[in-house]
């Protein structure tokens, strides 16, 4: 493949209604000056034009962003990109060689393509389809995940029985289309001729174009399948529905789904992902004593599955998790959003530091001269993202091969420190959400070459049954921007490398990059992917170590001399770290009273093998407090991560906490009495960390019979004369409702656990001398009431 071509944007214009090619409408630049009205002529404090500037800069670059979005499935007829169909073509006969596919019974078969520039057109068309819907369930709770499964059996039978026909919803939608562009172009052609500007020429072009498609347009009338289990995925957790996000959305007959995957997604109990972003976390060896790194976390879809595996393994081994999973993310926004994310999985976020560093550079911690090492690093890095296309509509006329090849040094470097952070044994799985051989087997080639023998690559074939790729490739095309195919003659060490180009005969004999694995769109309806695994095979080279460990030094003595003043260390009287991102002032952690911590575990009879004296502790900044030595909030971690804590305010804080322990306790009240002592009795239970309470924990228990306690979720709080009244007129006659009656009336008042009979979700609440009163988000309190019902239904 030859030929120089310019960067240009789809060649067919859109139709949609929402990329309207009028530029008074898309000119986020052009402004308008704003007729004086009443009220803005009246108003006496008009915004400040900066400001207001500010405000629509920021308005417009939302709603083209909610354009582009939203016109992924109106136009996705006319997506096309010259540039990635020509590059592709040259190395089709390469990527679509062969295919592997698993059976149910492990069995490995490699497949050769009869056609591969066929196949090739199959990809490309496949990468014009809107993406499906997948989610999949948390596999730790064994209750919570058989009533899931039955759930979602229920509502496969409900669509079965509905008969939905796949183009009723985009046939509807397509007549609201049509009314919108037959509006636009009557308004355009009610100008006379000679009137008409070049723009509104284009316009009406584009607007009948756009009706022309439409009319022309044929519908699906198939029924719409029930959810089903992806074939490969582990356990059968892994669901897929062929329709697109938007279709979920849109749709009134599948409302109640929608619902039903919102509120379990908002519990915990179900992860919304895309397929092959579920695939790398499935190529560890999970053990619960194992150390976890995720180089590039956010979103932290992938950093919920390593906690899950982290716990699953200790659940089935029936051991105690004492590892932890550090997620660590450059950008300090993108880790708060990981903490929101994480925040769903309860209990499991006690074993979960968030870091923010530049992954090149992520600092090492030592303990006593030993570096602290980890079992298992996941390398999921930053790449073109040509893997995406099928969600990514503005990606069609931005792509180029240089946006890969931009991105290879750095993805090396992420590889390469991974690689000293790396225990003996241990595995690193590099990843990406692209197809572009030069960010993924010419990285791992690269990987290969600087480890020096310490790493090699492990054949998974076989590792997930029913599965389908196609393998690594030894050969590809080194192109410029313009698509021109570089030779070896053209490096210049800074935009094209020799790592680019293949490697050469003698290397591919022992690299082994056939190990690799390229998910394409087409062999399981998804997104396109790329996943290496590579293991430590020997003792780390100690050039190549100490190297990366004087890079390493030499970057974080610099970064130092432009922290903040360091505070003063604590000499172990608690943690201690320093805020980082938009703060500037302190944040710390310090252990609570002994004499406090005492009584919590006397009110609650924890277990004290847990709940040591260090794992509680509280967070010291002025937003959070009510008076100096009364905590607002108190949170837990696990003793290793204290203990890492520790470790790391003895190294001068080399890694930068963003997050750290699950929220366990909070004030219930603000004090008004300055006078009044500091007891258990003030401070409720928090719905986050309500399972790790419950599960270690013997008193301040309530179990409520189900009826009763799906009234008080859909209260929240109800007073004690108002549930006896309740009872008599609902459940008279039922021996437990009665008995729970009397129950609560002789429970101690103060914050307590309430749990169904099953004892399938605990939920944080508090009995008052009147009332008892629950907590929970409305997300989860919508889960906990359809579960009740249906255990009720059940029953």
């Amino acid at each position: 493949f030859s030929g120089r071509h310019k960067m240009t944007a789809s060649p067919t214009p859109s139709t949609s209604p929402n990329r309207s090619t009028d530029p008074s409408t898309t000119n986020p630049n052009k402004r308008k000056s704003p007729e004086p009205t009443e009220s803005t002529s009246s108003n006496p404090h008009p915004m400040p034009p900066r400001k207001k500037a500010r405000k629509q800069k920021k308005q417009s670059k939302s709603n083209k962003s909610r354009n582009i979005k939203n016109s992924k499935s109106q136009d996705v007829e006319n997506l096309d990109s010259k540039l990635f169909r020509e590059y592709y073509t040259a190395i089709a006969h390469i990527i679509l060689a062969k295919t592997v596919q698993t059976d149910a019974n492990g069995k490995v078969t490699v497949v050769e393509t009869d056609d591969t520039q066929k196949e090739f057109e199959t990809v490309y068309e496949t990468f014009k389809m809107d993406l499906p819907l997948t989610f999949r369930i948390n596999p730790v709770h064994e209750k919570r995940v058989q009533d899931l499964r039955r759930q979602l059996e229920q509502y496969g039978d409900d669509i079965d029985k509905a008969q939905i026909k796949k183009g009723d919803f985009f046939r509807d939608m397509d007549q609201k289309r049509i009314g919108h562009l037959e509006t636009q172009l009557k308004e355009k052609l009610q100008k006379p001729e000679s009137d008409r500007s070049e723009n509104d020429v284009a316009a009406i072009e584009n607007y009948q174009n756009g009706l022309k498609l439409i009319h022309s347009r044929e519908y699906d009338d198939s029924f719409l399948p029930r959810p089903k289990p992806i074939e490969w995925f582990p356990q059968k957790l892994g669901y897929y529905m062929p329709i697109s996000k938007r279709y979920l959305s849109k749709c009134q007959d599948l409302s109640n789904l929608k619902t039903f995957l919102l509120a379990q997604t908002e519990s915990g109990n179900i992860s919304r992902q895309e397929m092959v972003s579920m695939l790398p976390t499935q190529f560890f060896n999970y053990e619960p004593h194992h150390k976890i790194l995720d180089m590039c976390a956010a979103p932290g879809s992938k950093t919920a599955q390593l906690l899950e595996g982290l716990h699953q393994a200790g659940r089935e081994q029936n051991k105690p998790v004492t590892g932890f999973v550090v997620a660590n993310d450059n950008n300090v926004k993108r880790c708060h959003l990981l903490v929101k994310q994480l925040q769903r999985l309860g209990p499991l976020f006690a074993n979960m530091i968030i870091t923010s560093h530049d992954a090149t550079k992520f600092p090492s911690l030592k303990h006593n001269g030993e570096q602290i090492k980890f079992d298992s690093i996941l390398c999921d890095v930053m790449c073109s993202g040509d893997g995406t296309l099928r969600k990514s509509a503005d990606l069609w006329r931005l792509w180029n091969p240089r946006l890969g090849s931009s991105l290879h040094e750095m993805q090396i470097s992420v590889a390469m420190r991974a690689n000293a952070l790396l225990a003996p044994k241990g595995r690193i799985v590099y990843s990406t959400c692209s197809i572009n051989p030069v960010e993924d087997e010419a990285v791992v080639a690269e990987i290969l070459r600087r480890s020096k023998g310490t790493l090699r690559l492990v054949d998974c074939a076989g590792k997930l049954k029913n599965f389908k790729y196609a393998p690594g490739v030894t050969q590809w095309n080194m192109c410029l921007r313009d698509g021109t195919i570089a030779s070896r003659e053209d490096i210049d060490g800074i935009q094209i490398r020799e790592s680019m180009f293949p490697p050469t005969e003698e290397e591919a004999k022992w690299m082994n990059l056939h190990y690799g694995m390229r998910v394409l769109p087409h062999l399981q309806d998804s997104g396109g992917f790329f996943v290496a695994v590579l293991e430590r095979v020997s003792e780390e080279d100690k050039m190549d170590t100490n190297g990366d460990e004087k890079k390493e030094q030499t970057k974080e003595a610099s970064a130092d001399e432009t922290t903040t003043t360091k505070p003063e260390p604590n000499n172990g009287q608690g943690i201690v770290r320093q805020a980082r991102g938009k703060t500037t002032g302190e944040l710390e952690y310090s252990d609570i009273d002994t004499e406090f911590h005492n009584a919590l575990v006397d009110f609650y009879d924890l277990n004290q093998d847990i709940f040591s004296y260090g794992t509680l502790f509280n967070r010291k900044d002025t937003k959070q407090l009510f008076r100096e030595d009364v905590p607002k909030r108190i949170f837990y971690v696990p003793q290793p991560i204290r203990n890492i804590l520790n470790f790391n305010e003895e190294a001068g804080r080399k890694w930068k906490i963003i997050n750290v322990g699950l929220r366990i306790f909070e004030h219930a009240k603000r004090i008004v009495n300055t006078e009044r002592k500091l007891s258990v009795e003030q401070y409720r239970v928090c719905q986050e960390g309500v399972d790790i309470l419950y599960g270690n924990s013997t008193k301040r228990h309530l179990t409520i019979p189900y009826t009763i306690f799906a009234e008080v979720l859909k209260r929240r709080e109800i007073l004690i004369t108002e549930l006896e009244e309740w009872v008599q007129k609902n459940a008279s006659g039922q021996e437990k409702e009665e008995a729970f009656i009397t129950t609560i009336k002789e429970f101690a008042f103060g914050p307590c656990v309430a749990v169904d009979e099953k004892e399938f979700s605990p939920v944080a609440a508090h009995r008052s001398p009147y009332s008892l009163q629950v907590y929970c988000k409305k997300e989860m309190q919508s889960a906990l009431l359809y579960n009740l019902t249906s255990a009720m239904e059940k029953k």
